[in-house]
């Protein structure tokens, strides 16, 4: 399973009011992949580094299965789009 994360995110979380909503966010979504996960790997591209490192190291604190997600840096290019979004 694979989940991309476009631009943006790490703007959000220089701000720390909405650096918590985002880590509510992320913690939410992984919980609901990893329930329909099954033996399958879970793969989070992040289009910025600083949001990939982010949701790293949320992910190792929070834990709960989260260490089976795999969190990739991939910058947002027209030909790295096309792979996660055809139309």
């Amino acid at each position: 399973m694979v989940d991309a994360k476009e631009p943006g995110y790490a703007n959000l979380l220089t701000y720390d009011k909405v650096r918590a909503s985002v880590a509510e966010k992320l913690l939410d979504e992984s919980a609901r992949q990893l329930v329909a996960l099954g033996a399958r790997q879970l793969r989070w591209y992040f289009a910025e580094p600083e949001a990939g490192v982010f949701a790293e190291e949320l992910f190792r604190t929070e834990d709960k299965g989260r260490e089976r997600i795999e969190v990739r840096i991939l910058p947002w290019l027209p030909a790295n789009k096309a792979l996660f979004f055809s139309r």
